[in-house]
């Protein structure tokens, strides 16, 4: 065991966040690794090394780049970070696919009542105002928000270390 080891398995306990470890081991008997939970844990621990052919699956299998194994704790924080943004902002592509989607219903379903002659009232006549709204527009309105409730970070000098401020 050397610290490296420990130092990847504590990037692999961070990684795989509220993931299990059996069902690590079983993402990478997928993989044809001949993985148990058992496995994972002795990784994890730095009692057994990990191969880098391993590895290589193992960082696709939790979503990061290789390197992010081997970051010390304080680029490995930004990894972290960086994965966090990336399952957002894919979540945030499909949520607004699906509005697209919900939008452009509202649009054919508009056409379908109008084409059968049917007499639309307030305010289905114009879909409610969503045909006017699109995703775009709602990005702003949650980063207003987000803003007004103070979440957004303010600007601050960045010093690096050994570097002084002026």
């Amino acid at each position: 065991m050397t610290s490296l080891d420990e130092r990847i398995g504590s990037n692999i306990v961070r990684f795989r966040a509220d993931r299990s470890q059996q069902s690590l081991a079983d993402a990478m008997r997928d993989r044809e690794w001949k993985w148990s939970q058992a496995t994972v844990w002795s990784v994890e621990t730095g009692e057994r090394p990990l191969r880098l052919s391993e590895a290589i699956d193992l960082a696709e299998v939790l979503g990061i780049m290789l390197p992010a194994l081997l970051a010390l704790p304080e680029e490995a924080l930004v990894h972290e970070s960086m994965h966090q943004c990336r399952k957002a902002h894919d979540a945030l592509k499909v949520t607004a696919t699906a509005y697209l989607e919900a939008t452009l219903h509202v649009q054919v379903s508009l056409d379908q009542a109008r084409d059968a002659g049917v007499q639309l009232g307030d305010p289905v006549r114009d879909g409610g105002g969503w045909l006017e709204i699109g995703p775009e527009q709602v990005v702003r309105e949650a980063r207003a928000e987000w803003e007004q409730r103070g979440s957004a970070p303010t600007k601050r000098r960045r010093s690096r270390k050994g570097q002084g401020d002026g």
